[in-house]
This record gives C-alpha cells, sequence and structure tokens, in this order.
C-alpha cells in the first residue's frame, strides 16, 4: 500500500502516543493495583504478570561504563536511531502498513525515556 506522506506522518504518531498512552497506563495501573512480586494470571493462564522494579538501564549491564559513555550509549544513540527511525518513515514512499506501524511501536516504546525526566 502506497500511503501519503501526511497520512503516513499521521498514522505514525498516533501509534506513537497510543503506544506511550497504553504503556503508561498499564503501569500506573500495576503500581497501584498489584504487590510486589504478585502473580497475576491472565489470558486463561497463558500469560502471567509479576510486578518487579527494574531500577537500573539493562539491569545495571552498563554500570561500570564512564558517565561520558553512559549519556552516549544510553541517551544520545538511542536519540538518533528514533529520529531515524522517524525519517525513514516519512521519506519511504513504498512502505508497507505493518512496517510503518512497527517501526512506530519502537520510536513509542524509547520516546517515553524522553519525557518521562519532564513528568510532573
Amino acid at each position: 500500500m502506497n500511503l501519503n506522506r501526511y497520512i503516513k506522518i499521521t498514522i505514525a504518531i498516533i501509534v506513537i502516543f497510543l503506544n506511550v498512552g497504553c504503556d503508561q497506563f498499564t503501569k500506573e495501573k500495576v503500581r497501584n493495583e498489584i504487590a510486589d512480586k504478585e502473580m497475576v494470571k491472565i489470558v486463561d493462564h497463558h500469560f502471567t504478570l509479576i510486578k518487579v522494579e527494574n531500577t537500573g538501564a539493562a539491569l545495571g549491564i552498563f554500570s561500570n561504563l564512564p558517565q561520558v559513555l553512559k549519556i552516549i550509549l544510553l541517551q544520545i544513540f538511542p536519540l538518533i536511531v528514533m529520529l531515524g527511525l522517524f525519517w525513514y518513515i516519512v521519506k519511504e514512499a513504498k512502505m508497507p502498513i505493518a512496517n510503518l506501524i512497527g517501526l512506530s511501536f519502537i520510536i513509542g516504546g524509547g520516546y517515553w525515556k524522553y519525557i518521562r525526566p519532564y513528568r510532573p
């Protein structure tokens, strides 16, 4: 499906914000309604949710790196990737809708990292 550039951008932005909104809604619901390490069976016992808190990036994998490298690897590089993916969405003339939605989910997943510090 060959989508008009403005339609693609609109779809991408809607998917990104829905992704962020659903992510934050479910996280807040879990924080308020599920105890630490509590297990909740979902979808006829085929999916289990366990509440745990991750306090470090990538489970502390980069904890021994110098601060400058941490900033480059955990802040600058992901931002460049997200901007690059959005640019690709805008510029790619013949992008299937599934690719558009998938790339938008990736951007939405990373986007919250940059707006969270400014959350009231």
